[in-house]
């Protein structure tokens, strides 16, 4: 019987440890997600930015 419960709780342990690490991953992946979503939408702008100012140098070449 304490055999049986002593692998229990080992088990236990160990899925504790592997639920850690886990719950650890995936907090780790989503601050990964907002960090590259934060990044994306800032370069999206940047592009907007080169857009606006491209068109501002065709429309000078089309008026000179």
């Amino acid at each position: 019987m304490n055999k049986i419960l002593l692998s229990i709780l080992i088990t236990g342990i160990f899925s504790a440890c592997s639920n850690s690490e886990l719950k650890t991953t995936v907090f780790s992946q989503k601050q990964e997600y907002k960090l590259l979503k934060t990044e994306t939408r800032e370069l999206k702008m940047e592009i907007e930015e080169l857009k606006r100012e491209i068109q501002k140098l065709a429309d000078f070449k089309n008026e000179s």
